[in-house]
């Protein structure tokens, strides 16, 4: 990933005036859930800032929306009901979240009741707010692959996707692999596990086969083949 000369400094793409300026991940969770960061009005109600859990040196990042209830009480993301799926789901290939996987979020700070604002720019804001975060974490892990879960993740990472459109349709969009500076292999956008919990019977062999119709990306990324259970 190339960055740009500044006074003679060569800086890294991702940074910004808002960085945490962390030289390590570990720093970087611990800086920012003691941050008290108020850029935007989701701070406003939270209880806590959550940041981020799974393993440092992982080659795949995992990227969600937002902390709900139980994350807000842990302190890391996916640990309630859609965390549990999320888990179910990709032990079915073999993959062990915590120890393969790198899991952050777009907002850092549960909404009321588990619903972003209504305005879609209020959301927007929001969003744009917490990305200086998350492209220091990416720019401190370095993944070969990220993976997006859900419409706000992707549209946070991917500008081509139409979010503000009203006629936009995920279904059209979800399961594929889109090329990003951001990583090696680019972004796989897979449905959020929280829509998944809605129907888990229903949907989650929709979400496995998006994952294994990738599966070659995503053995490369983590260095070793994988069983599909």
């Amino acid at each position: 990933i190339k960055g740009k000369i500044i006074m003679g400094r060569q800086l890294s793409l991702f940074e910004d005036i808002n960085r945490i300026g962390a030289t390590s991940l570990a720093e970087f969770r611990d800086k920012l859930a003691d941050s008290n960061c108020t850029k935007c009005i989701l701070s406003e109600s939270r209880a806590r800032i959550v940041v981020s859990r799974g393993s440092p040196d992982a080659n795949i990042m995992v990227v969600g929306r937002d902390p709900g209830s139980v994350e807000e009480k842990t302190g890391r993301p996916f640990t309630g009901p859609a965390g549990l799926c999320f888990d179910r789901l990709f032990d079915k290939v073999g993959i062990v979240t915590n120890q393969d996987m790198y899991i952050s979020n777009t907002f850092r700070c549960r909404p009321p009741n588990n619903k972003l604002p209504s305005s879609v720019n209020v959301v927007l804001h929001c969003m744009k707010q917490c990305k200086n975060y998350l492209m220091e974490e990416i720019d401190l892990l370095k993944p070969s692959l990220i993976v997006a879960l859900g419409k706000e993740a992707f549209a946070n990472l991917y500008d081509k996707f139409p979010y503000q459109s009203t006629t936009t349709k995920v279904g059209d969009w979800v399961g594929n692999l889109y090329p990003s500076d951001l990583s090696k292999y680019g972004i796989l956008f897979l449905y959020h596990p929280a829509y998944i919990v809605r129907n888990e019977n229903a949907l989650s062999p929709i979400f496995v086969r998006h994952i294994v119709k990738h599966i070659d990306v995503i053995e490369k990324s983590l260095g070793r083949g994988l069983v599909i259970k």
